[in-house]
């Protein structure tokens, strides 16, 4: 996803000179190009979170489209009274993109780890929240949210394959995307995790279980349409996050369900991480084994949810 980020934002600058790219002291192997075309429009402002968050607000409220870009728990938990008092009280445009989020940063421990991201974003009035599943759609929404006018947050992977899927629908903020149609169950996921859910989709054939996948790239404003039409389609729909279950993807649609008026309230189960850190050090997917993010252990856990009704 950072080399379909690099590949978007140079093609927004390229094109909209009221854009500028703010980074925190990353990516300047990745960005040579980028910043060698527009040496006025990409301003390294060191590690100092919270002073670029407040310049990105300045620059803003002056007609700027700043993108404040570094790695995830450092743009958003550290940089947090900026993005509250700065960003979202005074509705500022700015984009706020987090790199490496939820478990991406894997070997570096619970310091680099993003497991809270979405929900202290989902709680600043006016923010939008986009979580793209691969590159393609990384690019889509990258030039998307430059063109979206008020407080948006991009929470970008590290290096994600494509997923395998035939025909897309074209990103839009707000829909959501529907990857596979089943009468059985539905998995919303987000993220990575889109990729896990379509193996555990393919894994569920093989038991004659159909399955509903959703990509649900954008977390706020959430898709309500999409979530109540499944809602009357399958008996338990299960959201799936590299994320705490408290506060994000799950805690979204939780709270669509119960307050829709529909009469049909299916079961809901929510993967992700189960509130707790992360003490384990590694590759990704040994700590995704490790938390039972993996789709063998997914498989395993949808099935006990089915049998158990």
């Amino acid at each position: 996803m950072r080399k379909a980020f690099v590949e978007a934002i140079s093609e927004i600058l390229d094109t909209n000179e009221k854009a500028l790219l703010l980074i925190g002291d990353i990516g300047a192997y990745l960005l040579k190009d980028v910043t060698a075309k527009h040496p006025n429009r990409v301003i390294n402002m060191g590690i100092a979170e919270a002073g670029m968050m407040s310049a990105a607000v300045g620059l803003a409220l002056e007609g700027w489209i700043p993108f404040v870009y570094t790695i995830t728990p450092f743009v958003t938990a550290r940089a947090y009274d900026q993005i509250r008092a700065g960003v979202g009280y005074h509705e500022a445009n700015v984009k706020i993109v987090g790199v490496g989020s939820g478990l991406s940063y894997s070997a570096l421990g619970g310091t680099h780890h993003s497991i809270e991201d979405i929900a202290i974003m989902r709680s600043i009035p006016g923010m939008t929240i986009i979580s793209p599943s691969d590159g393609p759609e990384t690019i889509e929404a990258t030039k998307s949210i430059a063109k979206h006018v008020g407080p948006t947050y991009l929470r970008l992977m590290l290096n994600v394959p494509l997923l395998e899927v035939k025909k897309r629908k074209p990103f839009k903020i707000g829909n959501a995307e529907k990857l596979s149609k089943g009468k059985d169950i539905t998995i919303i996921a987000t993220g990575e995790l889109v990729r896990e859910a379509l193996e555990v989709k393919d894994m569920l054939v093989k038991d004659k279980i159909s399955t509903s996948v959703i990509n649900m790239s954008t977390i706020k404003p959430i898709d309500r349409k999409t979530i109540e039409n499944v809602m009357d389609e399958s008996p338990i729909i299960f959201t799936l996050e590299e994320h705490n279950i408290i506060g994000g993807l799950g805690s979204a649609v939780a709270e669509v369900i119960s307050e829709s008026k529909l009469k049909s309230k299916p079961r809901l189960v929510r993967l992700g991480i189960q509130d707790k850190f992360t003490n384990k050090y590694g590759h990704k997917n040994e700590l995704y084994e490790y938390l039972n993010l993996d789709a063998k252990s997914l498989y395993k856990r949808v099935k006990k949810e089915i049998k158990n009704g």
